[in-house]
């Protein structure tokens, strides 16, 4: 009988998480699904296919999650500002994970790992690019925001990714930095100002 893919890539996270990368294998993981490396085998050919599958499932997680959040609050400026709390404390959570995972590998090996981080990094700006993009379509049908052309929408939502992505990584290094609500509410207000019909 075949194991559910969903069961593979937990069992890894949970393995990358608690020993880091460089010392999980292929062997570990199957040990930890109860089968054999073969049967791992016939989804994952080695532990880099593993690793991208749970960079792509921990994405997908994020996106979904914000998604739900960002449905439950109406207003644009409300909706942005769930936005960006919702990511941060998800974001705050999984550091753990990605901050393990690197934990006593070379350079080789990180650096062997960085095209699979590379297109983790463009599959989340993806799918919260598209939220971005539903948020603000919402607010211009509801009256809140003016008309935004096509290639004016895609480089708001670029800046304000890119805005958002510049907080988070001061917020984590800063010790005093202000509470993650207080930014979220500052930086809807000057997006939905700024585009005020």
């Amino acid at each position: 009988m075949l194991v559910k893919e969903d069961h593979i890539l937990q069992a890894a996270q949970q393995l990358f998480q608690k020993y880091g990368w460089q010392k999980v294998s292929m062997d570990d993981v199957a040990k930890a699904i109860g089968k054999s490396r073969s049967s791992l085998y016939y989804y994952y050919k080695s532990k880099e296919e593993i690793y991208a599958a749970v960079v792509n499932m921990e994405v997908d997680d994020i996106v979904d999650k914000i998604g739900q959040a960002v449905e439950q609050v109406t207003g644009t400026e409300e909706k942005i500002a769930t936005f960006f709390t919702t990511k941060m404390h998800l974001m705050r959570k999984r550091r753990e994970l990605y901050g393990s995972l690197e934990a006593g590998m070379n350079a080789d090996e990180i650096s062997s790992l960085s095209g699979i981080k590379r297109a983790g990094h463009a599959r989340i700006m993806k799918g919260e690019g598209d939220l971005l993009k539903e948020i603000l379509k919402q607010g211009v049908e509801a009256g809140e925001l003016r008309p935004i052309p096509p290639r004016e929408m895609e480089n708001l939502v670029f800046v304000i990714l890119a805005n958002m992505h510049g907080l988070k990584r001061e917020m984590l290094l800063a010790e005093d930095a202000p509470k993650i609500d207080t930014l979220a509410q500052t930086l809807s207000q000057l997006i939905v100002h700024g585009l005020k019909a």
